[in-house]
């Protein structure tokens, strides 16, 4: 059996400032420190830091006094300045690539335009975005939706949620093109995301089988799982390696192993052990590489 790590896989640079901006507040310790929904979405950092001391709320308001900690995926200014006028010391560990967004769609709507994102409804990082101009923001949730967008009056624009999949936003934006005409695109779907599909896509050209270890909410993991498919490999996703049932690694010859961008290098270094276990008591050779 032949074990493929991908080569970018697990945290990425805006996660990993997210956790360690909770560490170092928690760590200070100067009263309660509250995290405005989930600091990423994956359960064992989420429950990592609880064990730490860190209280997940879903409204601000809840907080009365204390720290109040942002979310990697940002939120609208106006609850970081609501929060700061009531005496909350606010720490925004949103992702600095979120905040390009943040830039980019308050650009585009300050030069006129309408502006159509690509994003998933109902997450939190796409609720900060749509925050920043909520009358010229309209989301787009598959290619498929793009009959259902309204006629517009003014000219055009088209960005993307940080964690897109970059060939559905290609194909998007094809889809846009053909019923509104020319459109200013800017593709905000960050490197280290583009950096993880291409590689869970090599992975998928390699294996028979490719696992991706995150969270089911975790959007960037279901995309890494959604190109796997598209490249013809079966895929999982499995939280940890608990997840994993050694029947599922009968007759595979070729296993592929990415994580999604809040993903702990450990749960890495767990799967592969439990693999090379399952692959020591069938007497099964194994070969592992990075590609």
């Amino acid at each position: 059996m032949k074990i493929y790590l991908a080569k970018y896989r697990g945290f990425c640079s805006g996660v990993k400032r997210s956790i360690r901006l909770a560490e170092k507040t928690l760590e200070r310790g100067s009263g309660q420190t509250y995290i405005l929904n989930d600091i990423v979405h994956n359960k064992t950092v989420v429950e990592t830091l609880r064990n730490k001391g860190l209280k997940t709320v879903t409204d601000a308001k809840e907080v009365e006094s204390g720290t109040l900690m942002i979310s990697a995926h940002g939120i609208p200014n106006e609850i970081i300045y609501s929060s700061q006028k009531r005496g909350l010391e606010v720490v925004d560990t949103t992702c600095p690539l979120v905040h390009k967004i943040h830039e980019a769609a308050r650009k585009l709507a300050d030069d006129g335009y309408d502006i159509i994102l690509f994003g998933d409804p109902g997450h939190d990082e796409v609720k900060g975005i749509v925050a920043v101009a909520p009358r010229q923001i309209h989301v787009l949730a598959s290619v498929d939706d793009v009959r259902l967008l309204p006629e517009f009056e003014k000219s055009v624009a088209f960005i993307s949620q940080s964690t897109r999949n970059v060939e559905k936003f290609h194909q998007a934006a094809e889809a846009l093109m053909d019923r509104f005409g020319p459109m200013r695109i800017v593709n905000t779907i960050c490197r280290p995301t583009r950096t993880r599909q291409e590689s869970a896509q090599e992975l998928a050209g390699k294996c028979e089988l490719v696992i991706v270890i995150g969270s089911q909410s975790s959007a960037n993991t279901r995309r890494l799982a959604e190109i796997a498919e598209s490249g013809g490999a079966k895929a999982r996703i499995i939280e940890n390696a608990s997840g994993l049932e050694s029947e599922s690694l009968e007759y595979i010859e070729t296993v592929g192993i990415t994580a999604g961008a809040s993903t702990p290098d450990n749960l890495v270094d767990e799967l592969v052990a439990k693999i090379t276990d399952y692959a020591t008591e069938c007497d099964i050779s194994l070969q592992i590489s990075e590609l």
